[in-house]
């Protein structure tokens, strides 16, 4: 017999996780049990870069992320604790080829009520001190973000939902999901059983294991991607908005201490797929010299950079990139939230809300989440992507 019942039970003790509790808890959504396989946000949210940009070519994913910073500017309201948000502004610059597409997102952005400046190449240098231009055809600067503490962020969630009820155990890990009848009916957990006709899976890298255990065999799949931080020469070096450097595919966030944080994205399929219980958590030196080289030239300031060390994480990755929030049509009781493909943090909030809906009321009403189905990866080979963005170079 089970040695406990639940009405919902959650997988997954990141910033998806510990939203969704808080957010059902909000909801009154009975007795909510968060099962977190090591401690709140050890996962690959302890390592997210945390970035809040609003700027996407898509509107679903640019409304998505204008109402998570709206709940994020009304943190200490959400959670009763600040956010912790570093507002140094951020900029999205693009290649010639991509102007065009980046000036109707823009419009696009503003009529969301983003606050957003258009910037030509000469006017990055003003805004971006020291950077190279040459390449680029236009940027927008988003005057008020920047990023986030992603550790700190779900910690408060989760603090805010055991104030509400939830129960969170940690050091929980779940090995599998009970089916009685083809539907959910229980979690088997190191902790003991847990009767419950509702799971979210907000697993991450994990998650899809444990649906494909129950029947949904789910495309996504764990990627390692890789930080470098750096030391600029110039103490003021690093004292700059976030850039995203959409020509040579990579992003600039300034860290405490004077560092910079430098990211550079793997497209889907390069890296092969790893064991998020077993791969190498350190750079590799190799990223660190290349992203150090690549740095200068973007930066030529940066060329007497030290190069401190870096990290590696997973992300969640679906074939297309887009995630997966959804009622499983497999498993019924299922819910995912998957796939997030390393830009969840900034819609965590938003997230929150679309997952609880489904779950209380059977529909997502904040947004349109219907592209987010699980059902898309079974279309016809050359159908049309059900999300499609407007720079050539990149799918958002």
């Amino acid at each position: 017999m089970p040695a406990a019942a639940a009405d919902v039970v959650i997988v997954g003790g990141g910033v998806m996780g510990t939203s969704i509790a808080l957010q059902l808890a909000r909801r009154r959504a009975g007795r909510i049990v968060l099962c977190e396989k090591h401690h709140v946000a050890s996962g690959p949210t302890g390592r997210s870069s945390a970035l809040l940009r609003r700027h996407y070519s898509i509107e679903l994913y640019a409304r998505m992320a204008a109402r998570s910073f709206e709940l994020y500017s009304n943190f200490e309201e959400l959670t009763g604790r600040p956010a912790e948000i570093t507002r140094c502004g951020l900029v999205m610059a693009v290649g010639p080829e991509d102007v065009a597409a980046m000036r109707d997102t823009v419009t696009m952005m503003r009529g969301l009520g983003v606050k957003v400046e258009e910037l030509a190449p000469r006017d990055l240098a003003r805004v971006v001190p020291g950077l190279a231009v040459d390449d680029f055809g236009a940027a927008a600067w988003e005057t008020d973000t920047g990023y986030g503490d992603p550790a700190s962020v779900s910690q408060a969630y989760a603090a805010r939902a055991r104030e509400l009820g939830v129960e969170i155990r940690q050091d929980t890990t779940v090995s599998h999901l009970a089916l009685t009848g083809g539907r959910i009916s229980g979690v088997r957990t190191s902790g003991g059983d847990i009767a419950t006709a509702t799971v979210v899976n907000a697993a991450g890298p994990w998650g899809a294991a444990l649906s494909r255990a129950v029947g949904h065999d789910l495309p996504v799949v764990a990627s390692r991607q890789q930080l470098v931080i750096l030391r600029p020469g110039a103490p003021a070096a690093a004292a700059r908005p976030v850039l995203v450097d959409m020509v040579e595919r990579a992003y600039y966030r300034p860290e405490t201490g004077g560092l910079v944080l430098v990211g550079t994205r793997n497209r889907a399929g390069v890296s092969a797929p790893v064991d998020p219980d077993a791969f190498s958590e350190r750079a590799d030196p190799d990223r660190v010299a290349w992203t150090a080289e690549a740095a200068s030239r973007r930066f030529p300031g940066f060329a007497d950079a030290e190069a401190v060390g870096g990290y590696a994480s997973v992300y969640d990755l679906t074939p297309d990139l887009h995630f997966v929030i959804e009622h499983s049509p497999v498993v019924p009781g299922l819910f995912h939230a998957l796939g997030f493909s390393g830009h969840g943090f900034k819609h965590s909030p938003v997230i929150g809300e679309m997952v609880t809906q489904l779950v209380m009321d059977g529909r997502v009403s904040v947004v349109d989440a219907s592209p987010f189905s699980s059902t898309r990866f079974g279309a016809p080979a050359g159908a049309p992507p059900v999300l499609k963005g407007r720079y050539g170079s990149w799918p958002f």
